[in-house]
């Protein structure tokens, strides 16, 4: 398939046949689409603009675009920023925003998709590259480019948040506790064009009655699955935005109520945001309740996630582990809490009804955040994302891409730093312990947007006696914040090749500011013993990688340390 290429020297302009009405112009760096009708459909080998790629850093496609064929924008890395789609496109071919790897693909931080109806797409799963950050807005309608754009990993800018941004921060609990009691119970909220219904529910576990309350302020019920009974289900269309438990009083949880297993919200699962009145009142387990023996044991200090939960202005008292059980775990704004704290995606030991929750730590300080589960032998993860973002205040000790005991096949992690501070590492891969296997087999993207971490390992991280490997492929992007060390393997840990797989690290450095870089990983970490328990010398393979390495630095990156082509 040819295209026809014409040049115009006065304005450089490149101008390309895209459509039999449909003419792409490039100029200054932005690709402009217009005309009538549909463009023509290429082929990965055949994408006309692969030649320009370096130059192309924007797109804009006019009124009168009906279709976008595939692989159209294919293997445009440098295409970013903000995509907005005309209400006359009524479909897409295949590949067409793709690439060959997530660095080649075009990669947006903003799409607003103005059609009214459901669009046409040849594929959901390949529209856009897997790994993606930005958000999207279309209709509720549009079905068919919100699924794709999901699966990409783009999230809907179409909830009712509190907000995050300076404008508001000043403004107390108290107050905007206040402003709901002057409101009726159930409310509307518009927000990104979406009206979605907030419906808020008060709980006194002191004063409150389950059976004369009403969930009003003055009449709470007693308990959260009361309150949960009156919230609408996800399937009809209740979210962790639009439903809105606020606790009265300080919440304690029933130990006998909830079983060994600590299921929250047992009766009446629900997604629901939990918030106290104001960021004093607390919610968690009577220090009875995780006792053994007469002695605080921290193992019992847990609860099992039934629903999406959001965590705004309260104080998590005693409780230590937060099992998502497939459930999104959000840590919003003005949470604090009184022990070691560890968030997970998936179960203690598994994946629970093909599963893993999104982990959203924006406040509080989090001992780990792990992506998939605490321990277990040997995970099948089944190509489900683990997916973790950090931002706003929250300070978080170490973040676990997999698990943080046993091995992972088919992983899928996307770990994103908006802000906050990460004080020990982040690590795309597996934590060892004590002997136990801790290979990881899957892929990595680590995405720094801003905030401050000490060390970044795209691997793995050793621990006691056991030394995890790593086999596939780790994306490395830093586009603002500060990474102190950043490695693109691990920590007493190996980036192997095998299987008919060459393993392959990627780092990519735009903006932002980064100490010492180093293709692969640390020779050592403390953490690994030999068995008397003495700590092993740094042997020479510690850190290595088998594979393939590329390091990139562009932009207005700040390089402070050194580049190396090897480890440490």
């Amino acid at each position: 398939m040819s295209n026809i290429l014409t040049y115009a020297e006065e304005s450089k302009t490149v101008s390309i046949q895209a459509g039999e009405n449909v003419t792409a112009a490039l100029k200054n760096g932005v690709l402009t689409l217009s005309g009538e009708g549909k463009t023509k459909d290429y082929t990965a080998e055949e994408t006309p603009f692969l030649e320009y790629a370096g130059d192309i850093r924007q797109v804009v496609i006019e009124e009168g675009i009906t279709y976008i064929g595939s692989y159209l924008f294919y293997g445009l890395g440098n295409l970013q920023g903000k995509l907005t789609l005309p209400e006359s496109i009524t479909g897409f071919g295949d590949s067409v925003f793709s690439g060959n790897s997530k660095k080649t693909s075009a990669g947006f931080t903003e799409i607003i998709n103005n059609a009214k109806a459901d669009q046409r797409v040849e594929n959901n799963n390949t529209l856009f590259c897997q790994g993606q950050t930005g958000s999207v807005q279309c209709e509720e309608e549009n079905k068919s480019f919100m699924e794709a754009a999901s699966y990409a990993g783009y999230e809907p800018d179409n909830q009712p948040q509190l907000a995050r941004d300076t404008s508001t921060k000043d403004q107390s609990t108290d107050t905007a506790i206040k402003n709901d009691l002057q409101s009726s119970l159930t409310r509307s909220v518009k927000r990104a064009g979406a009206k979605l219904t907030e419906t808020v529910v008060y709980v006194d576990q002191d004063a409150g009655d389950d059976t004369s309350g009403d969930g009003s302020k003055d009449s709470p019920y007693k308990t959260l699955d009361q309150a949960g009974a009156y919230l609408a289900t996800e399937e009809n269309g209740g979210t962790v935005y639009n439903n809105k438990i606020v606790l009265l009083s300080d919440y304690h949880l029933d130990a006998t109520d909830n079983t060994a297993d600590r299921f929250l919200f047992l009766k009446n699962p629900r997604p629901v945001t939990v918030t106290g009145q104001n960021k004093n009142i607390k919610f968690g387990w009577k220090e009875d309740d995780i006792k053994s023996n007469g002695t605080v044991n921290v193992e019992n200090a847990f609860i099992n996630l039934q629903d999406h939960i959001r965590f705004t202005s309260v104080y998590v008292e005693n409780i230590a582990h937060i099992y998502g059980c497939g459930n999104d775990t959000i840590m919003d704004e003005e949470v604090s809490n009184n022990k070691d704290f560890y968030l997970y995606g998936a179960g203690r030991s598994g994946i629970i009804d093909n599963k893993v929750g999104k982990i959203k730590a924006y406040s509080g300080k989090i001992t780990r955040i792990i992506g998939y589960v605490r321990s277990t032998p040997d995970l099948d993860a089944m190509d489900l994302e683990a997916k973790i973002t950090v931002g706003g205040t929250a300070v978080v000790q170490s973040i676990i891409g997999g698990s943080a005991s046993g091995k992972i096949k088919n992983g899928k992690v996307t770990i994103n730093i908006e802000g906050g501070r990460v004080l020990s590492q982040v690590v795309g891969g597996n934590q060892g312990y004590l002997k136990g296997d801790a290979s990881f087999k899957g892929t990595a993207a680590i995405n720094v947007t801003g905030g401050t971490v000490s060390n970044l390992y795209g691997a793995g991280l050793g621990r006691n006696q056991s030394i995890p490997t790593y086999l596939g492929n780790i994306d490395i992007n830093v586009t603002g914040g500060t990474v102190s060390n950043l490695y693109g393997a691990g920590s007493a840990a190996y980036v192997v090749s095998g299987d008919s797989v060459t393993s392959s690290v990627d780092i990519s450095v735009t903006d932002g500011t980064v100490g010492n870089i180093y293709a692969a990983g640390e020779g050592g970490d403390t953490a690994v013993k030999n068995e008397t328990g003495s700590t092993i010398d740094y042997p020479e393979k510690m850190g290595s990688l088998t594979g393939f390495a590329s390091i990139n630095i562009s932009g207005s990156a700040k390089i402070t340390g050194s580049i190396y082509g090897s480890g440490k």
